[in-house]
C-alpha cells in the first residue's frame, strides 16, 4: 500500500508541476506580447480569458468582460502550431498525468507565436488599404 501511495504522490507532484509551468508560461508569453489575459483556476484545470480585468467573479462577469471574439482566432493559430484547444472560449484547459514538460514548452511557444499573430492581424486589419488614383 505504501508503494502505491508513493506512486500516486509522484504522479500528483508531476501533474501539479506541469500545470503550474503551463500557467506561468502562458502568463509570461502574454506579458512578452502585451496581450491581456486572465487565467483563473489551478494547475491542472484552468481557463484562459482575454480580458483587462485582474479578477472575474462569476459567469456573468466573464460574459461581460472576457473577449470571446479573440478566442477563435487564437484557437486557430494554436491549431496551426500543433496545439488543439476546445472550440468553446469558456471551456477549461486540462492537464493530464501524461503531459510532459516538453509538451508544456511547445504549448507555451505556440501560445506566444499565436499571441503575436493576433497582434499582427489586429494591426493589419486596422490599416486602410491603399487606394489607387485613376488617370483620366
Amino acid at each position: 500500500m505504501m508503494v502505491l501511495a508513493g506512486i500516486y504522490a509522484n504522479l500528483y507532484n508531476h501533474f501539479y508541476k506541469v500545470g503550474v509551468k503551463l500557467i506561468t508560461g502562458l502568463e509570461d508569453a502574454a506579458e512578452r506580447t502585451t496581450t491581456s489575459i486572465l487565467i483563473p483556476g489551478f494547475s491542472g484545470w484552468f481557463s484562459l480569458f482575454f480580458t483587462e480585468k485582474e479578477k472575474l467573479i462569476d459567469a456573468r462577469d466573464v460574459a461581460l468582460n472576457a473577449d470571446a471574439e479573440k478566442f477563435n482566432p487564437f484557437r486557430r493559430e494554436m491549431f496551426e502550431r500543433g496545439v488543439l484547444l476546445s472550440t468553446d472560449p469558456y471551456e477549461r484547459w486540462h492537464v493530464s498525468m501524461v503531459h510532459t514538460e516538453e509538451d508544456v514548452e511547445k504549448a507555451v511557444a505556440a501560445a506566444e507565436e499565436s499571441f503575436r499573430a493576433l497582434k499582427l492581424n489586429s494591426i493589419s486589419s486596422q490599416i486602410a488599404p491603399l487606394q489607387t488614383v485613376g488617370r483620366g
